[in-house]
């Protein structure tokens, strides 16, 4: 007996297989988490990572570059649509709110010179970074988390384009065929929606030598009972938290700041704070970038 899928959910399952497919991540094996020793003893201590609110990331073009690409897309379409449908590809992304994103960042890099400067970068450059197995974090957030993704971040103007270009062409084709049961006002909503939680993938050319790989999950306005704040440089910062579920039989591969003066104590004494925790694979070097 075949189930009724109603035109909105097929709608909804096509975007997004259009706005997933550039970032999947399911073909880099290994990301690396650049922070402080004390961060990272804080995260094997709780074993929790801390998914920040992307109105506080160091982008200050943190979704709005994908709203802009958007709009743009949209601009370079007049004519090409009738005008009913234009009137809803102009909906005004940015005043529309009702979710917000929460991201935790890792890179594909292993030994990234601009990530030790700015995320592993500390007095005394007490710095690292740590390995996490990809297709076992996906498969373990998932089961935890409905509204969670993890996906490489799109540096590329003209492959963010050819996103929203795609996504722009769904949702005319559905609105084309004539899906009363989609009303104008919701097929604009839906435009917002995935243009947002998709968009946060998008982020400017000038960050590409980080080849950043991005956990988001997104929460509605009104699921506030989850977000927690800390201070830093004098800004309350409103952050989320999720498991970092590590597999202790696993290898955790664990790389410091190449300045680092006392780097063969340290990783003695991370081997020894890690097996406490109960892994039994620990693997600890130095950074090979020879600097100074």
């Amino acid at each position: 007996m075949n189930s009724y899928e109603s035109p909105e959910n097929k709608l909804v399952k096509e975007i997004s297989y259009i706005m997933n497919e550039p970032i999947n991540a399911n073909r880099i094996e290994t990301i690396y988490h650049y922070t402080s020793l004390v961060s990272f003893k804080k995260i094997a201590k709780t074993e929790k990572m801390f998914l920040t609110d992307f109105r506080f990331l160091n982008d200050v073009e943190e979704l709005t570059n994908a709203i802009s690409i958007f709009e743009d897309c949209v601009k370079r379409s007049e004519g090409k649509y009738e005008e009913k449908f234009e009137r809803i590809l102009d909906v005004d992304i940015r005043s529309i709110s009702g979710m917000t994103a929460y991201v935790s960042s890792y890179s594909s890099d292993p030994d990234n010179l601009l990530l030790w400067k700015y995320y592993a970068r500390t007095p005394k450059n007490m710095g690292c970074n740590f390995s996490i197995n990809v297709e076992k974090y996906i498969r373990k957030l998932k089961s935890k988390f409905i509204t969670i993704r993890i996906g490489k971040v799109i540096y590329d103007d003209d492959k963010k384009r050819e996103i929203m270009d795609r996504l722009i062409g769904a949702i005319y084709a559905s609105w084309k065929k004539g899906n009363t049961m989609i009303s104008d006002e919701r097929f604009a909503l839906m435009i917002s929606f995935f243009v947002k939680t998709y968009g946060i993938f998008f982020k400017n050319s000038a960050f590409k030598d980080e080849r950043e790989v991005r956990v988001v999950r997104s929460l509605l306005d009104n699921e506030d009972e989850n977000i927690e704040f800390r201070i830093k440089n004098g800004v309350s910062i409103p952050y989320i938290t999720a498991p970092i579920l590590y597999d202790k039989e696993e290898r955790l591969k664990m790389i410091l700041n190449p300045k680092m003066q006392n780097a063969d104590a340290v990783k003695i004494s991370v081997i020894k704070f890690m097996e406490k925790k109960g892994f039994k694979k620990i693997d600890v070097g130095k950074s090979k970038i020879p600097l100074r």
